[in-house]
């Protein structure tokens, strides 16, 4: 079977090609594609390696790795502070009240309520020009504005 000059030329152009690039190639000095760590790391074998069989140890104690000062721990309190420093019960404040034809509201400690609404544990029942009363558990409370 015979070729002609096309076929030939398809045919030969891989080849060409590759022996083109390898001596371009050559002309270029590239990096080792490891650094020397890692050809170290490569030439690694673990058949060199001795292993040496330990005996387990007992050990007593061990140090903190962190540091801490005697004086630190000394500083506590012996009292609870809940006892030093008791919580003060927070009241309820009125801080602003609204009241138009249609809507009736207040600001109690920084919460915007209606009548009806819930706010700590107590419902509000009334809310007037100068006061509001909330009913709880406890009984029934009236809070006056803050001047």
């Amino acid at each position: 079977m015979l070729f002609n000059r096309r076929q030939t030329t398809i045919i030969l152009l891989p080849f060409t090609a590759i022996i083109l690039s390898i001596i371009a190639s050559s002309y270029f000095k590239f990096k080792p594609a490891l650094s020397s760590a890692e050809q170290d790391i490569s030439k690694f074998s673990y058949k060199k390696i001795a292993v040496i069989h330990k005996q387990p140890v007992t050990v007593t104690a061990l140090k903190s790795p962190i540091d801490l000062p005697v004086t630190a721990q000394k500083d506590f309190p012996k009292v609870q502070l809940s006892e030093v420093f008791p919580r003060e019960m927070k009241g309820r404040k009125v801080v602003l009240i609204f009241i138009t034809e249609n809507r009736k509201m207040a600001i109690i400690n920084d919460i915007v309520v209606k009548e009806g609404d819930t706010i700590d544990n107590g419902k509000v029942k009334k809310i007037e020009r100068n006061r509001v009363l909330i009913k709880d558990k406890e009984g029934e409370e009236w809070i006056k504005i803050e001047q």
